[in-house]
């Protein structure tokens, strides 16, 4: 299979965090970052956008040494996620 980029969509949700439901690890969950890990394994030559959805913070410490494009969505998936491909194409003009 060939593309041009890769959109890679991460984060927590309600079901993870909210009021009076408080995490116990700050970053991704596991399977989350194994995903991240492999995709950017194997798709060392193409560029990759990691996408974060979340409502509160995350460490990032591995994506942000190794992904080339963070974007930071915040909680709002439902309207942010038509927005992004618009948002990567007008970087993608300045370049």
């Amino acid at each position: 299979m060939c593309c041009d980029q890769v959109v890679l969509y991460l984060g927590i949700d309600g079901s993870v965090e909210g009021e009076g439901k408080d995490r116990h690890l700050v970053g991704l969950p596991p399977a989350q970052l194994a995903l991240a890990k492999a995709v950017l394994a194997a798709c060392p030559s193409k560029p990759v956008v990691v996408v974060l959805i979340n409502g509160g913070q995350l460490s990032i410490d591995w994506l942000k040494d190794n992904a080339p494009a963070i974007i930071e969505a915040w909680c709002k998936p439902l309207t942010t996620k038509p927005l992004i491909p618009d948002l990567m194409s007008m970087f993608e003009c300045l370049t």
